[in-house]
């Protein structure tokens, strides 16, 4: 075989070579990029399910169809501008989905994976004017562009 021929079939090789390497990175980033987000969901559900920080204010929060005294008096203290004791505890809840719609906003959370995690949470707060009410003064913008958002989803 010419030497021109083999550099040729040389440089077509190193080419393929380049090629499959080129699309194996590609299929690699793809793996990495998945298991990333598999440990961003895993990390944001030990976070809200797990750990004791959000339990007392998801059981308050999650009245039966005659509200507590807890939900009454947390109603009570937002509706007056007091920082009863339970306002602190809705406030870390209501921040950790603030976090979570900035997280969306950047494109690191789907809307379908929020509602994998979260649907019930969110919903019911949707549902409850009083706590709309609260979100949307009280400064979680992305949060309530969030719920807006699920609640146009149905």
């Amino acid at each position: 075989m010419p030497l021109a021929q083999t550099e040729i079939w040389l440089k077509i090789g190193a080419e393929i070579v380049a090629v499959a390497a080129a699309v194996f990175a590609y299929f690699q980033f793809r793996s990495n990029v998945r298991t990333r987000r598999a440990e961003w969901l895993l990390s944001l559900y030990e976070r809200f399910y797990e750990r004791s920080t959000f339990h007392e204010i998801r059981r308050i929060l999650d009245s039966p169809p005659r509200p507590s005294l807890e939900y009454q008096r947390l109603i009570s203290d937002l509706q007056s501008g007091n920082d009863g004791p339970h306002v602190e505890a809705l406030n870390n809840y209501l921040n950790f989905f603030e976090f979570v719609a900035a997280l969306q906003k950047r494109g690191a959370l789907s809307q379908r994976e929020i509602l994998d995690l979260f649907d019930y949470y969110l919903r019911n707060l949707h549902r409850n004017a009083p706590l709309l009410q609260y979100i949307r003064t009280q400064g979680f913008e992305g949060l309530a562009k969030l719920l807006d958002a699920l609640e146009n989803s149905k």
